[in-house]
């Protein structure tokens, strides 16, 4: 391996761990008395804050074109929509089986893809797919703290993912530099999570230094940090190849949660698991060109 490769792997690598122990920190904010909207409203809060910084110091262009805006808007409505889909799934089953479920997006990118004419229909893409598909139904099918509705909240927070993956490979918000467009949707993100907080009267503060301990920690490790060695990442060694290391990120969830919570999981369960990690895989491979990040 040559030193850019050494370089984008273990940046991906980071992106892969930093998100899958998202779940386990997110329980452990709840055991602290954090909210589930002051945790997503501070997360992207702070997150965007240092994004901004960033964008101002690299120098970025701060203003888009029209359509990049809108463009923007919708993924930020997506992005709001699939987390609170997913939060509202960690109120159902486990939160490394939620986050399983959700990392089936991929897959659903594919179909969406060769439906709209993007993609030519292969073997392996169906096959990830109906994989993906398989892999849900085995961890519904097995019990345990995997609920129904749970399940229904997770797959919804996939296509909300699946969306806004769609949108951010339009060539409008291409042309827009990364941090910026990131600054943007996670501004818009923390906006609609404020209001969140306003309308049902949750907290938009930490009560306490506990809390303010955890959810900075949040902010730095699973949005910040997550996505920024993403962007360096994808630099060393495309985004093809960093995809498939990301894949693993569910693979970290069900690990993280077995440690950090204590997480069991039915035999149905783990071979779900699998199976999803599998289709995840086959969606990423590439076709004669470079693979496509997330």
């Amino acid at each position: 391996m040559t030193s850019d490769s050494i370089k984008g792997t273990l940046c991906v690598t980071v992106t892969a761990v930093s998100a899958g122990i998202l779940p386990s920190l997110a329980f452990i904010a709840f055991d602290r008395g954090v909210t589930d909207r002051l945790l997503l409203y501070s997360e992207f809060a702070y997150a965007a804050v240092i994004l901004w910084i960033i964008a101002v110091i690299k120098k970025e262009k701060i203003l888009l074109k029209g359509k990049q805006y809108a463009q923007i808007g919708a993924v930020t409505f997506f992005f709001f929509m699939g987390a609170v889909f997913l939060f509202r799934a960690f109120e159902h089953m486990s939160g490394s089986l939620a986050t399983v479920i959700s990392f089936t997006f991929p897959a659903v990118v594919v179909v969406m893809e060769m439906a709209m004419g993007k993609r030519k229909p292969s073997a392996v893409r169906i096959a990830a797919a109906a994989v993906s598909v398989a892999g849900v139904a085995a961890v519904c099918g097995g019990g345990g703290n995997a609920s129904l509705r749970g399940v229904v909240l997770a797959s919804a927070a996939s296509l909300c993912y699946a969306a806004y993956t769609m949108i951010l490979d339009m060539d409008e918000i291409k042309n827009a530099s990364s941090v910026v467009t990131t600054a943007y949707i996670f501004t818009g993100a923390a906006v609609l999570h404020f209001i969140r907080c306003v309308i049902s009267g949750s907290e938009v503060l930490p009560q306490n230094m506990s809390q303010l301990g955890i959810i900075l920690s949040i902010a730095l490790i699973c949005g910040f940090l997550n996505f920024y060695c993403y962007l360096i990442g994808i630099k060393y060694i495309g985004p093809g190849n960093a995809a498939l290391i990301d894949a693993f990120e569910p693979v970290v969830a069900c690990i993280a949660g077995s440690i950090i919570l204590g997480d069991t999981f039915t035999a149905g369960a783990v071979i779900g698991c699998l199976m999803i990690f599998i289709s995840v895989v086959l969606a990423n491979l590439p076709e004669g060109n470079p693979g496509r990040g997330k």
